[in-house]
């Protein structure tokens, strides 16, 4: 498993934003929001930043959990995540 976050933050702050909020997960820049873009998670109101989206991706690509929220405080609880993942194993 690994995980990541694609944001479109500037190369300077993203270390500062990984120290604040203790991410041990790579951070990486998408300044043009081609990923975003493609990803098809573009906040329309807010371009280039993207709405906030959690994603499993499991072997060949699929996707197999996605969540959507209104604002980057909410997020998905670990539990929810953990079952998720547990279902994503048994395939």
């Amino acid at each position: 498993m690994k995980i990541l976050a694609v944001t479109p933050d500037e190369m300077s702050r993203l270390g500062e934003i990984a120290k604040t909020h203790e991410f041990s997960f790579p951070l990486l820049h998408d300044a043009r929001g081609e990923t975003i873009k493609a990803w098809g998670i573009l906040n329309e109101d807010k371009p280039p930043l993207p709405i906030p989206t959690t994603l499993l991706v499991g072997k060949g690509g699929v996707v197999t959990y996605l969540r959507q929220d209104p604002g980057v405080v909410t997020r998905p609880l670990s539990a929810e995540l953990l079952e998720a993942l547990a279902k994503l194993e048994m395939k």
